[in-house]
């Protein structure tokens, strides 16, 4: 499990934006779940399969 977190500092001002454009945005965070496996078959001495 991790986690990811960011924010944006506008250093201009956009005119379609112009409210949201410029200074800190808000953060944004985001989980990131994964599982990993992992299996080993001996199939005789010399032979494996992963």
């Amino acid at each position: 499990m991790s986690a990811t977190s960011f924010y944006r500092t506008g250093l201009n001002r956009n005119g379609l934006f112009s409210d949201l454009s410029y200074g800190k945005s808000p953060g944004q965070r985001f989980t990131n779940p994964a599982v990993k496996t992992g299996i080993t078959y001996k199939m005789n001495g010399r032979n494996y399969f992963f």
